[in-house]
């Protein structure tokens, strides 16, 4: 989006500890593995810290360096947030939920609203656009996230003190997230790290619609979103919305484990790597 503005982009992102002990400049410890490698296409910036580094300074900090690194070189940056998880950001998921009731009241044909949304979060930004819009429309549908990193009280915590504190008129300052949404565990192995049920979600999903889940945090909502339905369907409606927000190109950091899950499940039994020509297979074979 910066590149399409011509405005350069400076990323901070985290890394391994034991990388920066290894061989190799900061590009190659940098990798080209998933958002990175379309980063580095249109000429982003990165600018790298430990992951001990980011739990000491915490993300903000980090952030403020950087910026206060390109003050010094003449720039005039803007600071965005992890996540872009701040006021803007939320006013971007109420605006984007407007489109979904105009959306809606042109294809739903005079059919009820979504009795239920269902939504990954990471950093909580989305969830509380969305939650908040949600609530101001007074549709009746119930929001449900699954949180792929931190606890359900964290993102409650975070959006209750850093958005609804701060973008609320008075008369409604006693709304808190626990009245929004309800939150879920999602995290399972850890940050980023796939379990194989939950990549066999995503083929699932992807045979079943064409639809592709990224594994950080979508992949990791659907999976669980799967469970909660066949443990408790009392709990949703009939029209359940599940809003994707992309980040497909997680996929290409877990190719080792969709190889793995691809080669064992085909879908008729037969590989899904053939010859045209059995002779092809033939003749290969005598090489």
């Amino acid at each position: 989006a910066a590149r399409t503005l011509g405005l350069d982009s400076h990323l901070v992102l985290r890394i391994e500890d034991f990388a920066v002990k290894d061989a190799g400049s900061f590009c190659d410890k940098a990798g080209l593995e998933g958002n990175l490698l379309l980063n580095r296409m249109v000429g982003a910036k990165l600018h790298l810290c430990t992951k001990s580094e980011y739990a000491r300074h915490g993300s903000t900090k980090l952030i403020d360096e950087v910026v206060q690194n390109l003050l010094k070189q003449g720039k005039r940056p803007y600071a965005i947030p992890v996540g872009g998880s701040n006021l803007l950001g939320t006013w971007g998921y109420i605006r984007g939920f407007e489109e979904l009731l105009e959306q809606a009241k042109q294809q739903l044909d005079g059919k009820p609203f979504f009795s239920d949304i269902v939504i990954a979060t990471g950093s909580a930004g989305s969830l509380a656009g969305i939650s908040l819009a949600n609530h101001l429309a007074n549709t009746g549908t119930k929001v449900w996230a699954y949180g792929a990193c931190d606890s359900p009280e964290w993102f409650h915590n975070f959006i209750n003190k850093n958005i609804l504190a701060e973008v609320l008129p008075e008369n409604m300052m006693n709304l808190k997230s626990e009245e929004l949404c309800k939150v879920y565990h999602a995290r399972n192995l850890g940050y980023a790290i796939s379990s194989e049920e939950e990549l066999k979600s995503i083929r699932e999903v992807a045979l079943r619609t064409g639809v592709l889940f990224d594994p950080v945090y979508s992949g990791k909502a659907i999976h669980n979103f799967g469970r909660h339905l066949e443990d408790e369907p009392e709990k949703f409606g009939d029209r359940v919305l599940f809003w994707h927000t992309g980040g497909l190109f997680g996929l290409w950091d877990k190719q080792e484990q969709l190889k793995a899950l691809l080669d064992a499940n085909t879908i008729d039994g037969r590989p899904d790597v053939q010859p045209v020509f059995d002779s092809t297979l033939t003749s290969s074979a005598k090489l």
